[in-house]
């Protein structure tokens, strides 16, 4: 697992970045490429962003999958990028905290693991 650590934030929206080029653990069930996605994960939110020519995301999970999804949101998926490029997916976790996202693509999949405060 790839792991973040957040600061508190009073009354602002928080948002991180997990860059897999910092020096995060891998999970040995992980293959995607650390230099391959860029991943910022907010409340309610996940930002995916192509650091290569092309990929195509197919699945993203939040929660081990017991978040749902809004319609328009998974719909969307499978989407491909190019270099730059990002994918929007909304989530919705009720009342429970969201401690992991699972980003898979036809490149591999990496997870990425958020402790700290959201």
């Amino acid at each position: 697992m790839k792991k973040i650590f957040l600061a508190s934030v009073a009354l602002v929206a928080l948002s991180f970045s997990v860059a897999a080029q910092a020096g995060l653990a891998d999970n040995s069930a992980d293959d995607l490429s650390a230099s391959t996605l860029i991943v910022e994960i907010s409340p309610g939110r996940v930002h995916i962003y192509s650091k290569v020519d092309h990929i195509t995301i197919t699945e993203v999970a939040v929660n081990h999958g017991n978040c749902w999804m809004p319609q328009g949101s998974w719909s969307n998926l499978p989407v491909t990028l190019k270099f730059g490029e990002q994918a929007l997916v909304a989530y919705n976790c009720g009342t429970s905290k969201t401690l992991e996202v699972r980003v898979m693509t036809d490149k591999g999949a990496a997870t990425y693991e958020v402790t700290g405060d959201e």
